[in-house]
């Protein structure tokens, strides 16, 4: 009985660690979004920066999954309700995801999950399951903001506020997260 009751202990302290490491994980992955949030660009064109924040989220889905992944930009997203200056540039504004760029921040969530899915579920080629993850996270949440961004501007002006600009970066981001993960996780690794 005393075996049970010690390997029942052992359980609750190794969950307890996995617990503590999983909330480290989502902690550091919404800092690593504010981090990526201060590299931005402005367009004189279109309300909605070029920053990093796509590319930090990529790689947050491709490395925690898609539940922690989304769970780290929802806390993101929380930091950003509760107004701390975590926006690109420093900037707070809980009210961020009523304007034009809100259904660009809000699809991050669903493009973490994305992401995270692909890399948990695809299982044949590891190097498919990251670009074909990034494009579909990508695109679901490029389109999410776009009909939030022509809500404001119209659908005659949002391809060229919302879309063309940003499609070359977009791409580039997906490379970097294929490159990232295929010099990080070692070849037998199962997700």
């Amino acid at each position: 009985m005393s075996a049970i009751l010690q390997n029942i202990q052992i359980q609750g302290k190794e969950r307890s660690q996995a617990g503590f490491q999983t909330l480290l994980q989502v902690c550091g992955a919404s800092l690593f979004m504010v981090l990526c949030s201060q590299i931005r660009i402005d367009l004189s064109f279109t309300p909605v920066p070029l920053t990093l924040q796509t590319l930090a989220v990529l790689l947050i889905g491709a490395n925690l999954g898609s539940r922690n992944g989304a769970l780290a930009i929802l806390l993101y997203l929380a930091q950003i309700l509760v107004g701390l200056p975590v926006l690109s540039g420093g900037i707070s504004d809980p009210f961020v995801m009523m304007g034009p760029k809100g259904g660009f921040i809000l699809g991050w969530c669903l493009q973490a999950w994305l992401m995270g899915w692909a890399v948990e579920n695809i299982t044949y080629s590891r190097a498919m399951a990251l670009f074909a993850g990034g494009v579909i996270a990508c695109t679901v949440q490029m389109a999410l903001g776009l009909i939030v961004l022509a809500q404001f501007v119209g659908w005659s002006a949002v391809w060229v506020m919302g879309l063309f600009p940003f499609l070359p970066g977009e791409i580039l981001k997906i490379l970097i997260v294929c490159q990232c993960r295929k010099m990080s996780v070692p070849r037998n690794f199962v997700l």
